[in-house]
């Protein structure tokens, strides 16, 4: 199966997992954040709370980024799953989205036709 990430996506996230390069994440940042919050967004239901999980995503992905494994899965679904378990745990500390309440975080990632640029 061909990889459909630019190849810079997946340099910017090798320099950042194995290196800590902040110019690396920003990068990052810049190019998943907007589907990230849409996701996100979509769990949650709120746009300021959306962004605010989005910022904690981005510091738990930093925490995390030794874990990340290029064999494993591309750079936007290990981020997707950890934002998407980041609202997942909003919504249940919250419990004001009946969206989620009986559904999976497979149930939710499956139901997002994202594009990536």
């Amino acid at each position: 199966m061909q990889n459909p990430l630019p190849e810079s996506s997946l340099a910017y996230m090798d320099k950042f997992s194995k290196e800590g390069c902040l110019e690396s994440f920003s990068n990052l940042y810049d190019r998943y954040a907007p589907a990230l919050l849409g996701v996100i967004a979509r769990v949650t239901g709120a746009g300021t709370t959306a962004e605010n999980i989005l910022q904690q995503s981005f510091l738990e992905i930093w925490r995390k980024k030794e874990t990340y494994q290029a064999s494993k899965e591309s750079p936007f679904v290990w981020m997707n799953r950890i934002a998407l378990k980041s609202a997942m745990r909003f919504v249940k500390q919250d419990g004001t989205n009946e969206f989620v309440e009986n559904r999976s975080v497979k149930d939710l990632v499956y139901d997002h036709k994202i594009s990536i640029s």
